[in-house]
């Protein structure tokens, strides 16, 4: 009995626990896109919504879009990081920055985190290809539409943008290391069919019996060598910076 009752207590603790998780990440309510700029309908705007609302819960990963016509920081790219990082979102994601000024339009992607492992290397190309002939042309509510279904695409795996560059010294690691138990595994294998040899602590075996009379022992004290150095009074240790992987690929419209 006392078995089944601490049982439905640690059934009802899971319960509890699984709806104020669900309470608190219901509770956050951010934009998925921003029309600070005035380049979309209002219909366009909770269309896209919408949508970039759905892709975002369905692969856990925020997907976001953004309109601007200044930049808070100084240079697109430091504006749409800090606007991913301190908006209220999650660390994984991605967000298309869309600046326009006068003969100066701009747009940058920014991934960080689990997105950015999958944009790095091919999904970058992807957005490009899709959604820089939509701007040029004016077509900024299809441009965010194209960004939202290439980032489900390379998300889900259908558009393939997720493998990162392969790295040289991992190669070079593995390698080394597989030579090196090449070399030692034949040399256990030797070592333990070597079952005669064994470890003498004395030389008795060596010596024929009889043949050697010791009439004298004597310890003689040689010399004595000793080395002195300062303890160094200071101290060491490492530091790790906070962050997020992160990074993205811009131009002009």
């Amino acid at each position: 009995m006392k078995i089944r009752r601490i049982l439905v207590l640690l059934l009802l603790c899971s319960l509890l626990c699984a709806l104020l998780c669900t309470v608190v990440l219901g509770a956050r309510d951010v934009p998925y896109i921003k029309d600070e700029a005035q380049v979309l309908s209002e219909a366009e705007e909770r269309q896209l919504e919408a949508k970039l609302r759905q892709i975002s819960d369905k692969h856990d990963m925020d997907v976001v879009a953004v309109t601007v016509d200044r930049l808070a920081n100084g240079t697109i790219e430091a504006t749409a990081k800090d606007y991913f990082q301190h908006g209220g979102y999650g660390y994984d994601g991605i967000i298309m920055m869309l600046y326009f000024s006068p003969g100066n339009n701009r747009y940058y992607f920014y991934a960080q985190d689990r997105a950015w492992d999958l944009f790095e290397s091919r999904g970058f190309d992807a957005l490009e290809k899709k959604c820089v002939p939509l701007l040029k042309s004016g077509d900024y509510a299809q441009a965010i539409d194209a960004f939202a279904q290439t980032c489900d695409g390379v998300m889900s795996g259908t558009i393939k943008g997720g493998k990162a560059p392969v790295n040289l010294w991992h190669i070079l690691l593995c390698l080394a290391g597989g030579a090196v138990l090449s070399a030692l595994i034949p040399m256990k294998i030797m070592e333990g069919q070597l079952k005669s040899v064994h470890t003498q602590p004395a030389a008795n075996c060596y010596i024929r019996h009889g043949s050697l009379n010791l009439t004298t022992k004597k310890d003689t004290f040689l010399y004595q060598h000793v080395t002195k150095t300062r303890r160094s009074s200071g101290s060491s240790g490492g530091s790790r910076s906070g962050g997020h992987r992160g990074g993205g690929r811009g131009g002009s419209f």
